[in-house]
């Protein structure tokens, strides 16, 4: 019986890279004085599970699309981590068309590393004071009933690490 919300996998065909966060309660089942048994109740944080994170490694070039799937199950937005190192200086911008979203970044340096997770940015060059910077848009994968194509565009060229977690509508 924990309070918190832990990773449960479940063991069984079709189920090898979902999880679940939750909790279970444990009660024993006696007979005579003896445990005979255990029941245990799951209790998860959401009513869906969740897909082993998805990592993409990409180097960007300069106003070049990157095409990425969002392989959610849920229709709508899907929080990602981004790590960026600016190969070049300047003002870096990232835009996502399925959203018409963008990211702005002012004055990068090259060889900075930024790491956007929302609600946190941070930057490899203590002297950039990167919360003045930045626009307050994070980066974000989405889908649509019939679209699930993000395609990104980088201003400036960088290596890119994204990181998400897909939601996968199953149950037990």
């Amino acid at each position: 019986n924990r309070r918190g919300f832990y990773k449960f996998k479940p063991y069984a065909d079709g189920y090898e890279n979902i999880f679940f966060e939750g909790s279970f309660n444990i009660s024993k089942i006696e007979s005579s004085g003896n445990v005979i048994g255990l029941e245990l109740h799951l209790i998860t944080n959401r009513p869906y599970g969740l897909h082993e994170p998805v990592i993409h490694n990409f180097t960007a070039q300069a106003n070049t699309p990157i095409y990425i799937i969002d392989r959610s199950d849920d229709v709508g937005c899907t929080n990602i981590n981004m790590e960026i190192t600016c190969t070049s200086g300047g003002n870096l911008t990232i835009h996502n068309n399925i959203e018409d979203r963008t990211v702005v970044i002012n004055n990068c340096s090259s060889g900075e590393k930024i790491i956007l997770n929302d609600p946190i940015i941070s930057s490899s060059v203590s002297s950039h004071k990167i919360q003045n910077d930045f626009n307050f848009n994070f980066p974000r994968l989405a889908n649509t009933i019939g679209n699930s194509q993000n395609i990104f565009t980088f201003s400036l060229p960088c290596a890119v690490k994204i990181t998400y977690t897909p939601v996968r509508k199953v149950g037990l």
